[in-house]
């Protein structure tokens, strides 16, 4: 139709054309007859843009990337600015599947501040798992307790998620102590002592909380920290002999080495 009807084709039809082209994938085409059109009339340029945002929706439920990724192009080409909305969730996925991390977390963040009510708890395992891969821990911190939230132990992984979280954890505490920022390191250790994991950083943590209170000049409560900190390790972790021990600061007193006989320690 659009051939017979040549130059003289109204709007409505090179309207028609270009979205069954969009329809059937074929791009390029696409957007030469949609830049055709709005040449000749400008008032379809709202028109087009949401037939790119349409089909973007579409083919993203659908699992399209490529497809998806093509009309976003489609979008942006026609206004650089525009809101794409839930869809940087799937932009976020799509870098984040290359991966892409720095991009991931650009287009989730945009997702967040645009269309908060859209993010799945996925998108903020994702956001954190990105971080960790920057080694920021604190914003991965954030983000893996904010899918805890979300999921109410019912995704099935909480446990992976605090092993994460208990990592990141420690890793921060470290800092703080070598900084002596012992509130800060405090803090960062209940969240591994408080969980548990991860199981081999247990006894580590232990010990930093006790030197904690060593260094700030409380003797006595250190001391007492060692010892509490020694019988709960033991509970945890009965020791079989031959033990191998952390030196303390007062005779007597042993900080067993988790899952160790005689030889090295178990990773």
């Amino acid at each position: 139709a659009l051939k017979a009807a040549g130059e003289d084709a109204p709007p409505g039809l090179r309207l028609k054309g270009a979205e069954l082209a969009l329809r059937s994938k074929d791009f390029n085409a696409a957007a030469r007859m949609f830049e055709d059109l709005v040449r000749r009339d400008r008032d379809y340029e709202g028109r087009v843009r949401a037939l790119y945002f349409l089909h973007a929706r579409r083919w993203s439920a659908q699992g399209d990337t490529f497809a998806m990724l093509r009309a976003i192009e489609g979008i942006r080409a026609r206004d650089s600015s525009a809101d794409l909305g839930s869809l940087y969730y799937a932009l976020g996925d799509a870098a984040f599947a290359r991966p892409d991390y720095e991009e991931a977390i650009a287009a989730y963040l945009m997702g967040l501040a645009r269309d908060p009510e859209e993010a799945t708890p996925e998108v903020y395992a994702r956001l954190a798992d990105a971080y960790e891969q920057r080694r920021d821990c604190p914003a991965a911190l954030e983000y893996l307790e904010r899918f805890l939230e979300l999921t109410q132990g019912e995704a099935g992984d909480d446990e992976e998620i605090r092993y994460r979280m208990g990592s990141c954890s420690y890793r921060l505490a470290e800092k703080a102590f070598a900084n002596a920022d012992y509130e800060a390191a405090t803090g960062y250790l209940q969240t591994v002592l408080g969980s548990g994991e991860p199981p081999n950083l247990v006894p580590e943590a232990l010990f930093m909380r006790a030197r904690i209170e060593e260094r700030r000049g409380n003797r006595n409560a250190a001391m007492d920290a060692y010892r509490r900190d020694v019988l709960t390790l033991v509970d945890r972790h009965p020791p079989r002999p031959p033990l191998r021990c952390r030196a303390l600061p007062s005779p007597g007193l042993c900080l067993p080495l988790v899952g160790t006989t005689g030889g090295a320690p178990r990773p």
